[in-house]
């Protein structure tokens, strides 16, 4: 008689098989409590080693590997507490206590962040968790203080423990403030919240206490970046979204606001789709469509579909707040938006299940907020207000009457392609290439050169990436971007960023950027895929920069000239100022003012302006 063969797959090596279910249970809840025993004693070795022992008996019990993982953290052991953590989510996605041990480890790391969504998320499937709830304050307040002292706030521990303190009282009182209100929702009171959608960055905000709350997103800011990003397994929005824009340039949506309530046809949709990442197609009757991929098919939404998008994530952290359902909204327009986009940014609230009971501009949605704040007018004198708003992708200036009240709109003025986005776009210095790696290189490569700021005291730079031979970026292809934050506060000039781009063997781009004094660093990875250009493209673009090499040489020269003489300028400042010549103080102040006032200015002009003021300061 042949031997019978081992049936194929997986091992069978278990030293319980012998046992029956409800043993294994018993055995499995028995080292369980020897190990809490031993947990609340402080043996934390015990305790591990007797979980790992339940863990045998029953693999697939959650609680097992969410008592591990807190004596895998009690006993400093970070990764393998986030590793059980995650172990327990996988089998019970569902119990919040998973969530809360994710949490705790990435606390005990510092990555407070990750605490803040790890707790958020166990939040949305275990409402009211107590354990929950206080590793979120914990972690929010932490973080805040992280961003503090990264903007320059020195802090000693005492100073660090005290505001975090301060922080989570605020957040408990705020917390106690959203459980009333569910109270009173349950009471049939409705709560309405105000949107300012923008361009880059939207918040919400709702009245509370005689004042405006603008409330906090999950990841502890106030503003929320205006970008949808689609991957093979999920959506993105806001930070999550921008985050991982590099890696994913051509499937990652943001300015939707500038081509909201426009056609296809219209010269502003054609002029941004040149320079946006993701595709924009032509839709039924001239609608303008992003294209993107989305778990592996072609999706095309409309402007109104990604802002709709946003306005729900701000309609949920509205909800998250005030702990319950939120269907009224007021939301904000750029005073210059004609009525085409009005109704758009309607629709797009419908879509996002809000009632819109309001468009309102928003010069005027900021006058309401001052005549509110000042009580101006209410004295039955007329106040005349200007108001001034520049935003990341628009820029309107209103004149407005304020009496007894009543809020009147003198004149209006603006532009809705033009704001703070254009500025970053147009500040980088003569927005000329800084070549690390040439055509045809050979690979694996790495180089390295080292940048540094532009302003006094500037604390972050972005760092964007192109590939393409001409020599400004505007006729090159953007690859993607990243910003290095914590760097030296110190003049102009003096900080070293070291910035770093190697590709491998297989054609992936890692950049990364580091502060030499503070050792601050950030860093992107870009595959062959991801916004790169075809062959074709390359071969055009060689091309072209062969036919426009001697343009490109002039108006690199000029730049050079206009960089060279800013600095000189600069420089010259400082010098005239410790010298107290303010005869020559003047006419270098009106030679800035010059340069400031002359873009165009010729080569000739610049060199003989600088050769002018190089006599003056000898």
């Amino acid at each position: 008689m042949a031997p019978q063969r081992r049936r194929a797959g997986k091992s069978t090596k278990d030293a319980h098989a012998n046992l029956s279910a409800e043993e294994r249970v018993a055995a499995g809840t028995d080292a369980k409590n020897r190990g809490n025993a031993a947990y609340a004693a402080g043996d934390h070795a015990t305790a591990i080693k007797e979980f790992t022992a339940a863990i045998a008996f029953e693999p697939e019990n959650h609680i097992y590997y969410s008592n591990r993982s807190a004596a895998y953290l009690s006993a400093g052991n970070a990764a393998q507490a986030m590793a059980d953590a995650n172990k327990c989510i996988e089998i019970d996605a569902k119990w919040g206590k998973g969530y809360a041990r994710l949490g705790a480890a990435y606390y005990f790391i510092k990555s407070y962040q990750k605490a803040v969504q790890a707790y958020t998320k166990g939040l949305t499937v275990d409402k009211g968790n107590k354990q929950l709830q206080a590793g979120l304050t914990q972690a929010q307040a932490a973080y805040q203080v992280l961003e503090e002292e990264a903007s320059g706030v020195e802090m000693d521990d005492a100073t660090r423990k005290m505001k975090r303190m301060e922080i989570e009282d605020k957040i408990n009182k705020a917390r106690a403030e959203r459980e009333e209100r569910a109270k009173r929702a349950e009471r049939g009171f409705s709560e309405v919240i105000g949107i300012d959608l923008g361009t880059t960055y939207s918040c919400v905000g709702v009245w509370k206490d005689g004042q405006v709350e603008i409330i906090a997103n999950s990841e502890g800011n106030r503003t929320t970046p205006s970008w949808v990003a689609f991957n093979e397994a999920e959506r993105l929005i806001g930070d999550a979204a921008k985050l991982q824009a590099a890696s994913n340039a051509t499937n990652t949506v943001f300015d939707a606001k500038r081509i909201i309530g426009r056609a296809f046809s219209d010269p502003i949709v054609k002029k941004d789709a040149a320079h946006f990442p993701f595709k924009i197609v032509e839709g039924d009757e001239d609608k303008p469509l992003i294209q993107v991929s989305f778990k592996g098919e072609d999706k095309r939404f409309t402007p109104e579909e990604i802002s709709s998008m946003v306005l729900t994530r701000m309609k949920e952290t509205a909800e998250n707040y005030l702990g319950q359902e939120i269907k009224q909204a007021v939301v904000t327009v750029p005073a210059y938006f004609n009525d085409q986009q009005r109704q758009s940014t309607k629709d797009a609230g419908a879509i996002a299940g809000l009632d819109v009971k309001r468009i309102i501009n928003e010069p005027t949605a900021a006058a309401l907020a001052y005549g509110l704040d000042t009580n101006a007018g209410s004295d039955g004198n007329k106040a005349n207000i200007l108001i001034f708003d520049l935003g990341g992708g628009t820029f309107d200036v209103s004149i407005l009457s304020i009496e007894n009240g009543i809020f009147e709109v003198k004149s209006t003025g603006g532009d809705t392609h033009l704001g703070g986005e254009d500025f970053d776009s147009n500040m980088t210095v003569g927005r000329v290439m800084s070549v690390l790696i040439k055509r045809n290189t050979a690979i694996p490569i790495k180089k390295t050169r080292v940048y540094t700021t532009e302003e006094d005291y500037q604390t972050q730079v972005d760092v964007c990436i192109y590939e393409g031979e001409r020599a400004c970026v505007d006729h090159n292809n953007k690859l993607g971007e990243f910003t290095i934050s914590g760097i030296e506060r110190a003049k102009r000039g003096e900080p070293q960023v070291q910035v770093t781009f190697e590709i491998d063997a297989n054609g992936i781009l890692n950049v990364s950027a580091l502060d030499k004094k503070t050792n601050a660093k950030a860093e992107t990875t870009i595959n062959n895929n991801n916004g790169r250009l075809t062959q074709e493209d390359i071969d055009r673009m060689v091309a072209d920069a062969e036919k426009f090499k001697k343009d490109d040489a002039e108006v690199l020269k000029k730049i050079e000239a206009r960089n060279s003489l800013e600095s000189f300028i600069y420089r010259a400042l400082e010098l005239t100022r410790e010298k107290g010549d303010a005869a020559a103080e003047n006419t270098i102040r009106e030679a800035r003012e010059w340069l400031e006032d002359h873009e165009d200015a010729t080569l000739r002009e610049l060199e003989e302006k600088k050769r002018v003021l190089e006599r003056l300061v000898r």
